[in-house]
């Protein structure tokens, strides 16, 4: 065997990192994260109408000594500074002065939180084609709504059947062309807005 090939079936010695970056249209830049709870919460961020915005943090001298995850937000026109530790229960702690507050969320109340699943449902078909026709027809129906519409009223009134509508809605969520309530479980009831 050739020595390079058998250089290529020694075991690695350290496992390789794999940067992950997380990108939606509430971030300037991609957001790496080191785990799915931390993935989670910038999924529900993005989903919450309260944020603005989501940025990566380089403040972390300013965070909690268990602090392993940090990231900007604009939530009701305030600078935060939002940070994941592993233990520690949501508490607020005092950040640079260039943010208006500073909040510590634990991995447990993260991924206790009810909205978590509905939220990674409407997530998954963030890459969902959805065809021009449909996004016009259904901003069409939405616009004279402007607390939204229930899905189970939006059903009677597009031309399309249930299985193809269900995945491009949130897919618009997804991109900020509409904006589903938060509610622990996506049903009939749940409300899809401009």
């Amino acid at each position: 065997m050739d020595e390079n090939m058998l250089q290529s079936m020694e075991p690695l010695e350290q496992p390789r990192r794999i940067k992950r970056g997380f990108m939606s249209f509430k971030c300037s830049s991609p957001i790496t994260f080191p785990d799915r709870c931390c993935r989670d919460l910038l999924i529900q961020a993005t989903l919450d109408r309260q944020v603005q915005s989501l940025a990566p943090s380089t403040w972390t001298d300013f965070c909690s000594s268990d602090a392993y995850f940090s990231f900007e937000a604009v939530m009701g026109g305030k600078r935060c500074l939002i940070e994941v530790c592993d233990a520690t229960n949501a508490k607020p702690f005092e950040p640079p002065n260039r943010y208006d507050l500073g909040l510590t969320l634990s991995r447990t109340a993260i991924l206790a939180e009810p909205r978590l699943s509905s939220a990674r449902t409407i997530w998954a078909c963030r890459e969902m084609q959805v065809p021009l026709q449909f996004q016009f027809e259904l901003i069409r129906f939405l616009t004279p709504h402007e607390k939204g519409l229930r899905l189970s009223d939006l059903e009677s009134l597009l031309n399309l059947e249930l299985s193809k509508w269900i995945s491009q809605a949130p897919a618009l969520v997804c991109r900020g062309t509409l904006q589903v309530e938060s509610v622990s479980r996506i049903n009939g009831q749940t409300r899809l807005s401009l």
